[in-house]
């Protein structure tokens, strides 16, 4: 066998491996991003996720998927079939679909929840407005930093805030419920 025969066969080897390892990386990464993002969908994969390893299933509803700045973070506001409010955090991939990230929901009418984003983190006020009684929300975070959502009006709110960068530890978090003429409602 003369050198260049040799030399195109393991050019052509080479390019085999490489090829290989493209469409095995591209694989693992198609597989993980893999919710289209159409409610549906979304709501059959948080389903999936929360009635993991429980004997009762839960029914979320998709009621607002929210993007974080302009990074790859998402946030959905769920309502579950017995009145109570949760979220998920979802990625998304070049392909345009959804990675699942984190679920929860809980009882409590109001919550607050934080998001890392490659542009820094981001708290969330989620919650019912029962009886249309809360004008405002406002969130007292661990490092003195405080700040207030408007949610007059609205039945289920999500509410973001980009926190700022130096800002260090956040927990814990005091949530206080305000009606129209000022007076706290409820803390939580």
């Amino acid at each position: 066998m003369s050198r260049a025969a040799f030399t195109r066969k393991r050019v052509g080897y080479l390019l085999f491996v490489i090829s290989a390892i493209g469409i095995f990386i591209g694989w693992l990464y198609f597989d993980k991003y893999n919710l289209p993002n159409e409610p549906g969908a979304i709501e059959t994969g948080i389903q999936a996720l929360l009635d993991e390893g429980r004997p009762d299933r839960v029914q979320p509803k998709v009621i607002e998927v929210r993007q974080l700045g302009s990074s790859a973070s998402y946030v959905a506001l769920l309502q579950l079939q017995d009145k109570q409010i949760g979220y998920a955090q979802l990625l998304r991939g070049w392909n345009g679909r959804f990675q699942l990230v984190r679920a929860g929901y809980g009882s409590s009418p109001v919550s607050y929840e934080e998001v890392e984003t490659d542009e820094g983190r981001y708290g969330i006020i989620l919650g019912r407005n029962a009886g249309l009684q809360l004008d405002h929300v406002t969130a007292k975070l661990a490092g003195d930093y405080i700040f207030t959502v408007g949610v007059a009006g609205e039945g289920l709110f999500m509410k973001l805030q980009r926190l700022p960068r130096q800002l260090q530890r956040t927990t814990p978090v005091t949530l206080e419920a305000f009606d129209e003429d000022n007076r706290v409602i409820e803390q939580f």
